[in-house]
């Protein structure tokens, strides 16, 4: 497996911890993101929504995608990672500095968390916002 020169070496149980770590947030923040949506689909259902507010649904919509996009992404890459990983402590195990899917086009294990995390307190400020202009009638 090839990790960056930036890997630090971890034991293969820390980096097993830290997947499984990394699975149950993606998959919390992947039911999170689907209630965003699923409250935007009830506001503008319930009562249409002012112009004001489409700005921010938008918002809401394309942060909350995104999240969900890198969360996906970084659910299927687990596997990949688990099985790449060494029994002793190496390098190898860094998780964060592996090249995910072996692609060079697809970001880091720690580039898709921080976009799945950022975009996702995005939408929640976008889903505020939202949600504020929603109450004009």
């Amino acid at each position: 497996m090839a990790a960056s020169s930036q890997a630090v070496p971890i034991h293969y149980k820390i980096a097993k911890e830290a997947i499984e770590l990394t699975r149950t947030w993606s998959i919390w923040l992947s039911g999170l993101n689907t209630s965003i949506i699923a409250a935007v689909a009830v506001i503008v259902k319930a009562d249409g929504f002012c112009e004001g507010s489409k700005p921010w649904m938008i918002a809401t919509i394309t942060c909350t995608a995104g999240s969900l996009l890198a969360s996906n992404m970084t659910l299927s890459a687990l596997p990949y990672l688990v099985t790449h990983l060494v029994d002793k402590v190496s390098t190898d195990n860094d998780i964060w500095e592996i090249n995910v899917y072996t692609y060079r086009s697809v970001p880091k294990l720690k580039i898709l968390l921080l976009l799945q995390s950022f975009l996702w307190s995005l939408a929640i400020i976008s889903f505020a916002g939202f949600a504020m202009f929603s109450l004009c009638k």
